[in-house]
């Protein structure tokens, strides 16, 4: 059922896979050092998963699964910082756009009220 942990034989499965995952990550990434980062941790989490992988898996495909699982994570990650640096550069953050939407027309309702009966009228 499971696998046997000796090093020598996940050494060689990243002996045999690495060049090309780290590749693949490349390609998928445009920044090598970036690849870098997403191939070590491919092999960490294969490392973690691999007790648990049937004796008739297909060890490629299944780290290109995992490569391509975090490569995507990685964009989804890289959009968030970016939305959020440009928020940030805005000035405005998530939650006081969202506060600001919940309470802009009553914001502005009672504006026109208080505008409507005098600058020294009191607002209840």
């Amino acid at each position: 059922m499971g696998k046997d942990m000796t090093g020598d034989a996940f050494e060689s499965i990243v002996a045999a896979h690495h060049g090309e995952i780290h590749r693949y990550l490349v390609r998928a990434t445009l920044r090598p050092g970036d690849a870098d980062d997403l191939s070590q941790e491919t092999f960490v989490r294969a490392y973690k998963a691999y007790r648990a992988l049937p004796p008739d898996a297909n060890v490629r495909a299944w780290l290109f699964t995992i490569a391509t699982n975090l490569s995507r994570n990685h964009f989804r990650a890289e959009g968030r910082r970016r939305r959020a640096m440009a928020m940030a550069a805005a000035g405005a953050t998530e939650q006081g756009a969202y506060r600001s939407a919940r309470i802009g027309p009553a914001l502005q309702a009672a504006r026109r009220l208080h505008h409507a009966k005098g600058p020294r009228a009191r607002l209840r």
